[in-house]
């Protein structure tokens, strides 16, 4: 009276496993059914994991594992789903309640600033830097009759030469990737590859083609770059190509504020001095309420003009 799809895991899964997941299934169903005959429509009868459960899906992998969280809510409940979980110890989930931010105290702010980076440190001085890939499409080209191995030729050999001259007159240095389209005939590639050893002042070095097409190669970094002599970084992006959300600096402004919360006193003035952007979405209905909740009083919100879009001071001061 039921179906169920398998998926290709379980063919290496024990069978006591495969048998728990479908008594779950069929006691979620269940759930689902009992609420249908209870519920007036339009209602949710199903709600999907949330963050808390899947992460401890994908990213508890054995006993050994820890789990901190600086929410009381959140530790109780993953302590009672740990009783009935066999990957998870109970003693292993802890809370954390230090006056440092966990975000701070774990160095887990600066690991997801710096996947927003070209260029990321390592601990032992070296670095890892984002590299200069070049990608090359037919587009618009209408290859009505040609055979699809001519056709593909034809446009990287053009490519090649516009390839060349772009990076000669970029100034572009280091690993740079190039994704030709596939061509199966050996010496198509062959021929693509030594159009591409042209003469460069510049010493350059290219290896062989790849079955998907890429060819990788190296050249010497030059003393210019054509960007940098054209324009100057952006004094809101810092040459980044992107500046904050507004939901992202808000994200920031209500950490400051937990963090602040801890030694505040009840008698002192909260004041949030922001860009007006990002005083107008803290001015809403809907943040207010937030803020209020969170710090138990109101919060007040000051215009800066002269401040950047994700600059701000939270301040507390005796009223």
């Amino acid at each position: 009276g039921l179906g169920l799809i398998i998926r290709t895991v379980a063919a290496e899964t024990a069978i006591d496993k495969v048998k728990e997941e479908i008594s779950h299934l069929i006691n979620t169903w269940n759930i689902i059914k009992r609420r249908a005959e209870i519920e007036k429509a339009p209602a949710l009868l199903y709600r999907s994991s949330d963050i808390v459960v899947r992460c401890l899906r994908e990213y508890i992998t054995n006993k050994n594992d820890f789990i901190i969280a600086d929410d009381q809510k959140i530790v109780k409940r993953l302590q009672h789903i740990a009783e009935s979980e066999e990957s998870l110890i109970k003693e292993n989930i802890q809370y954390y309640d230090g006056i440092t931010p966990i975000m701070q105290r774990y160095q887990v702010w600066e690991d997801i600033q710096s996947l927003y980076k070209r260029e990321v440190q390592l601990p032992s001085g070296g670095s890892i830097e984002a590299l200069t890939a070049i990608d090359v499409n037919s587009g618009s080209f209408h290859a009505y009759g040609i055979p699809h191995e001519d056709a593909a030729y034809l446009t990287n050999r053009e490519a090649v030469l516009e390839i060349a001259k772009q990076i000669r007159c970029r100034g572009i240095g280091g690993i740079i990737l190039i994704d030709f389209i596939d061509m199966q005939k050996e010496q198509n590639k062959e021929k693509i590859v030594e159009q591409l050893k042209s003469k460069d002042k510049i010493k350059t070095v290219v290896c062989g083609m790849t079955s998907l097409g890429l060819v990788e190669m190296t050249r010497k970094r030059s003393t210019y770059r054509l960007e940098q002599l054209a324009y100057s970084s952006c004094p809101l992006c810092e040459g980044h190509g992107r500046i904050a959300s507004t939901q992202s600096i808000i994200t920031t402004i209500h950490r400051n504020l937990k963090r602040i919360k801890k030694n505040y006193k009840r008698d002192e003035k909260i004041i949030i001095q922001c860009h007006p952007s990002i005083a107008e979405s803290l001015e809403s209905e809907k943040e207010q309420y937030y803020l209020k909740s969170l710090m138990h009083k109101d919060i007040h919100i000051e215009k800066k003009e002269s401040l950047k879009r994700e600059v701000f001071s939270v301040l507390s001061l005796s009223e």
